[in-house]
């Protein structure tokens, strides 16, 4: 009921009749009483600035706890690895007690060479235990990791229950504040733009940034397109020069997308690769603007070009470690394709009309100047992890030892040790 008479009251304050709805605009948010709308939703800002808190607090021992987790699957694959080894060498030592040929002396030897492997996998285990960890028998080892990966998971689910309970509080003062908006006279739009600043914080330029970010890179790279007589003329070459020098640049950073690709989310684990790219083709925007010489221009070409991968890494960042409710990320999806093309219509008309106007040096320092801020931007926004981040697990390695056996071309593997799961079990 609330709901109902909440839509009724924002429909009507979007109701202007008679010719004030044609002939007089509204007046902007701020100037209509922005700051009493900012104070309805204080209360709103202040539970979330905890939950954010709360999501910072949790990170830690979240990652501990996985890095925990990992390190008993690890343990107990090459445990498992190693026992398996051992019993396969006992019932080969059997059979060629009871009856010794050549052939089952060939498959005890092999057996000890598995079982060594396997141990020097176990070994090698435990020496990546932690400090206070080395040293210590294979089980007292699994011990005290499952007693940490015990607290550790305690601490986790208690974090987790009050970020449940604070997150209900506010969606409680959500719906609160925005009653009050509605009574106020406080129309739709402004309201949800209040809700999204208390609410989201910076996070809410998330979506325009990554947008931006996404199509700048392909329209700075092609800047020798859009004015290849300004760069000709600044190089000292003819205008088929730079269309030819640019092309080879743009094919071979395509590469760099084909390796991104291949690496998949390690590249999003953190924004060092984004802003590595971001300050990168920055640097060669400066570059192109101020260093005439002609050798500088495929290899800054290509740069640029290769700051495209930051954009799709970007996207998948705030996919995956900044998600938000399935209800909203058709709006957030929609700010992102928004930005994305406006960026692509307005940055070619900037840079035709910036070598016409102020020239090419000033041109091309500015996109690296906007390169700069876009890159600054998206990691205050993207740097950490949101509320509800969905970080992907660790894949099975699958990675064996081999062991040939001496006198046949039969192949026999152990686990190396290293896989993430314990059902990654020896065959």
């Amino acid at each position: 009921m609330r709901g109902v008479l909440r839509e009724a009251l924002w429909d009507r304050a979007a109701v202007r009749p008679g010719w004030r709805a044609v002939l007089v605009p509204r007046l902007p948010a701020g100037l209509r009483g922005g700051a009493g709308l900012k104070g309805l939703f204080a209360e709103v800002r202040t539970i979330s600035r905890g939950i954010d808190r709360l999501a910072s607090q949790l990170r830690a021992p979240r990652r501990r706890l996985e890095v925990a987790e990992r390190l008993r699957d690890r343990l107990v694959t090459a445990g498992l690895a190693r026992d398996e080894a051992l019993r396969a060498l006992v019932v080969a030592e059997e059979i060629a007690d009871r009856a010794p040929t050549l052939e089952r002396g060939e498959a005890v030897v092999a057996a000890g060479r598995r079982l060594e492997l396997a141990e020097d996998a176990l070994v090698g285990v435990l020496r990546r235990m932690p400090r206070e960890l080395r040293g210590m028998g294979r089980y007292a080892v699994l011990s005290a990791l499952e007693e940490r990966i015990t607290a550790l998971r305690g601490q986790v689910d208690d974090l987790k229950r009050m970020l449940a309970e604070r997150q209900a509080e506010e969606r409680v003062a959500v719906l609160v504040a925005s009653d009050r908006a509605a009574l106020a006279g406080y129309d739709r739009k402004a309201t949800a733009r209040a809700r999204d600043a208390a609410v989201l914080g910076w996070a809410r330029f998330m979506a325009p940034l990554a947008g931006a970010m996404g199509a700048f890179p392909g329209q700075a790279a092609g800047a020798p397109m859009i004015a290849s007589a300004e760069f000709a003329e600044y190089y000292g070459r003819d205008p088929s020069w730079v269309t030819s020098q640019w092309a080879a640049g743009t094919t071979a950073a395509s590469g760099t997308g084909l390796g991104a690709a291949l690496l998949g989310d390690r590249l999003i684990k953190n924004m060092t690769v984004v802003v590595a790219m971001g300050v990168a083709g920055s640097a060669a925007l400066l570059a192109l603007g101020l260093v005439p010489a002609a050798m500088v221009f495929f290899p800054s070409v290509f740069v640029v070009g290769s700051m495209g991968v930051a954009g799709g890494l970007v996207r998948g960042r705030m996919d995956r470690y900044h998600p938000v409710a399935p209800e909203l990320k058709d709006a957030r999806d929609g700010s992102y394709e928004t930005a994305f093309k406006v960026a692509q219509f307005v940055l070619p008309v900037l840079i035709a009309q910036g070598m016409s106007v102020v020239g090419f040096q000033v041109t091309m320092l500015g996109l690296a100047a906007l390169g700069a801020v876009l890159t600054a931007g998206v990691w205050l926004v993207l740097r950490g992890e949101g509320r509800d981040a969905m970080p992907r697990a660790r894949p099975r390695c699958g990675r064996r030892w081999p062991v040939r056996c001496a006198s046949s071309w039969a192949r026999r593997t152990v686990c190396c040790g290293h896989c993430c799961r314990s059902r990654c079990s020896p065959r």
